[in-house]
C-alpha cells in the first residue's frame, strides 16, 4: 500500500496516516482545503472520491445552500446578496438588502421562513406594507424622534446636543454587531470624551469619570489651599488638585477639602511646629 500523505481527494488534502480501524483498515488524517474541517478516513473512501469538489459534507451542504438563496431574484421587496459565514452560534448567515437599502443578517432557518412567506423586506418596510394592507394611515414621523442611520432613512442630527455634563462632539463607526449609531460624546467638566448609543446618552447625566462631582470646585480656597482643577474620579469621590501655599500639589477628596479642618497640606505646618520646638 502507498503512502497517501501529501495528496488531494477532492476537496481533502491528507495529512498524515493515524492507524488502522477495528477490521485493519488504514485511517488516514485529512483536512478540507475550503474549510479546514479535519476528520479520519479510510483508504477506499478516499480512493472513492472522483469529484474535484467532493470529500467535505459541511461544503458541499454549502453549496447546496448557494444555489438554493443566492439565485439574484427578489422576494417581497428584498433579495438574498451574499453568504457572510457563521454567526456566534454556529449557523449559516446571509446578508439581505431592502428595497430601501437597508441591509439586515439572517440565518438559514429565518431566511427560508421568510423566502416561505413571501417578504425578505426589513420589518420597517414589511411594516408599512401591512398597513397599507389594512387600509391603516400611517402616523407622521416627529421631528425630535429618533430615526436609525439606514440608508433610505431620516436621521435627527444629534450634534451639539447637551444633556447635563455631556454634549455630542460628533458621530463615530456604527455598533461592530448590531450596527447602531454611535456618537462621540465629550464632558463638559472633565473633557473626558467616548462613544455612546443614543438611548444612553439620552438617559446619562455625567461621565463615570467624573461620576462623584457635584460641583466645579475650581479656583475654590481653604485657608492655605486652591483648587487648580478636577484630577480623577474613584468610588464614586471626585478628587482634585491642590496648591499650598508653600507650593506643595496635593490630591483631596471633595469631602477632605471643603472640611474646617483641611485647610493646608499638613506639610507646611509640622515644618512649622518643628520650627518653633
Amino acid at each position: 500500500m502507498g503512502d497517501l500523505t501529501g495528496q488531494t481527494f477532492g476537496r481533502l488534502a491528507v495529512l498524515e496516516r493515524t492507524g488502522r480501524t477495528a477490521k485493519g483498515h488504514p485511517k488516514w488524517r485529512v483536512r478540507c482545503t475550503s474549510c479546514d474541517e479535519e476528520k479520519e478516513m479510510q483508504r477506499g473512501a478516499l480512493l472513492a472520491i472522483a469529484s474535484p469538489t467532493a470529500g467535505c459534507d459541511l461544503c458541499e451542504h454549502l453549496d447546496q445552500l448557494k444555489q438554493e438563496f443566492l439565485t439574484g431574484q427578489t422576494v417581497g421587496g428584498g433579495c438574498v446578496v451574499d453568504y457572510v459565514g457563521r454567526d456566534r452560534h454556529g449557523f449559516h448567515s446571509w446578508r439581505c438588502r431592502c428595497q430601501c437599502g437597508a441591509e439586515s443578517m439572517r440565518e438559514t432557518g429565518n431566511l427560508r421562513r421568510a423566502i416561505k412567506t413571501g417578504s425578505i423586506a426589513c420589518r420597517r418596510c414589511a411594516h408599512l406594507g401591512d398597513l397599507e394592507m389594512a387600509g391603516v394611515q400611517q402616523k407622521p414621523i416627529r421631528s425630535h424622534s429618533y430615526q436609525p442611520t439606514r440608508p433610505g432613512r431620516r436621521r435627527v442630527d444629534l450634534v451639539g446636543e447637551v444633556n447635563g455634563r455631556l454634549k455630542v462632539v460628533g458621530y463615530a463607526e456604527p455598533h461592530p454587531i448590531t450596527g447602531q449609531t454611535m456618537l462621540l460624546v465629550e464632558c463638559q467638566v472633565c473633557g473626558e470624551q467616548k462613544m455612546m448609543q443614543v438611548g444612553n446618552f439620552r438617559g446619562a447625566k455625567h461621565c463615570t469619570a467624573c461620576q462623584g462631582m457635584r460641583k466645579d470646585l475650581t479656583g475654590y480656597k481653604n485657608g492655605r489651599l486652591e483648587v487648580l482643577g478636577f484630577a480623577h474620579s474613584a468610588d464614586w469621590k471626585a478628587y482634585w488638585q491642590c496648591q499650598c501655599a508653600c507650593g506643595a500639589v496635593v490630591l483631596l477628596s471633595t469631602s477632605a477639602l471643603t472640611h474646617e479642618h483641611q485647610q493646608s497640606c499638613g506639610r507646611c505646618v509640622r515644618d512649622h511646629q518643628q520650627r518653633v520646638a
